[in-house]
């Protein structure tokens, strides 16, 4: 029984430590313009680091977007400005 105990707490204890090391990847807070769109209509989407996600002034962030039907776009740069915010124009299909 203490060898399982001593392998969970080994375990557990590795865990904790490689969550310390590891580092994590943040997601930007991230907003549109308007709540719904026409279909063919532009998105605005816009962002900042208030959720630390660490990305600086010049920077350039890619955004990835998922819409309705099936409407995907990986990848999308954009240069953060010199407030790191970042702002980017999709065609909404």
């Amino acid at each position: 029984m203490t060898t399982k105990r001593n392998l969970a707490l080994g375990l557990s204890l590795a865990v904790a430590l490689s969550l310390l090391v590891a580092p994590l990847k943040a997601l930007a807070a991230v907003w549109t313009d308007l709540p719904d769109y026409a279909p063919g209509s532009v998105v605005t989407i816009s962002g900042d680091n208030s959720d630390g996600a660490g990305y600086l002034a010049g920077e350039t962030v890619y955004v990835d977007v998922n819409g309705p039907n099936g409407y995907t776009r990986f990848n999308l740069p954009s240069a953060a400005t010199s407030t790191a915010d970042i702002i980017i124009k999709v065609n909404n299909c």
